[in-house]
């Protein structure tokens, strides 16, 4: 997630690669790799609404259960805190 949406801002890696292999425009690569954030989040989301459902399928206690969902909140923020510390960057503030 956070390559990609690096990819976005400066219009390297699969952006540059979308245009150049798939023989898109620089607005349709754009939205190419957009689209593809977006079904990775959605994926991550739905994955985070099962953990539940796996916990007590098999049985763990209430301690590992507590530990495996501070594990899936981390990596459900990880997009959003690099999103933030990227719109707050001085290294990307030329694309702006």
């Amino acid at each position: 997630m956070a390559a990609w949406c690096d990819d976005l801002a400066t219009g390297r890696g699969y952006v540059a690669a979308a245009s150049a292999w798939l023989g898109r425009t620089d607005d349709a690569a754009v939205e190419w790799v957009a689209d593809r954030v977006v079904a990775r989040m959605e994926e991550l989301w739905t994955a985070a609404r099962a953990i539940p459902v796996l916990l007590e399928r098999h049985g763990l206690g209430f301690d590992a259960s507590r530990e495996v969902t501070r594990v899936a909140c981390a990596f459900l923020t990880i997009p959003r805190a690099y999103l933030e510390w990227f719109l707050e960057s001085s290294r990307y503030r030329h694309l702006g």
